[in-house]
């Protein structure tokens, strides 16, 4: 059977599955993230789609944004957009590092974008069970 079927929950939901504890340190790392660079009162957005092929999560938040020229650092060990690593929002710099070696570590992905709406988008796409 292809997909998530009643007996193969998707990656996200159950400790049972290969993502187990790595999941939630995924979804912790991105929820934190949008919690911290949220503009005060702001929404922090959860969504999880099932697919037939795959579970996609996003999570949003409005926030500064990431500059395009610093895009394609975003996942680099230790990389803080903020250059004087603003000592009021905690973090080292490897959460995002970590979040993107769990997606791929279970053949999935993550991106990171900046919309025109002003909402940072966090999408993690990974494979259902086949």
């Amino acid at each position: 059977m292809r997909g998530f079927g009643t007996r193969s929950p998707p990656p996200f939901v159950s400790h049972e599955t290969a993502l187990g504890k790595c999941g939630c340190r995924l979804l912790l790392n991105l929820v934190g993230n949008a919690v911290k660079y949220s503009q005060p009162g702001g929404n922090v957005a959860i969504s999880l789609k099932l697919l037939p092929d795959a579970a996609v999560l996003d999570v949003s938040n409005p926030g500064p944004g990431i500059p395009p020229e610093l895009k394609g650092r975003i996942f680099e060990r230790f990389f803080r957009v903020d250059p004087s690593h603003d000592q009021r929002i905690e973090g080292s710099g490897l959460g995002l590092n970590i979040t993107q070696w769990i997606a791929r570590k279970h053949g999935g992905d993550i991106s990171l974008e900046t919309g025109a709406d002003g909402l940072t988008r966090a999408t993690v796409r990974l494979p259902g069970n086949s």
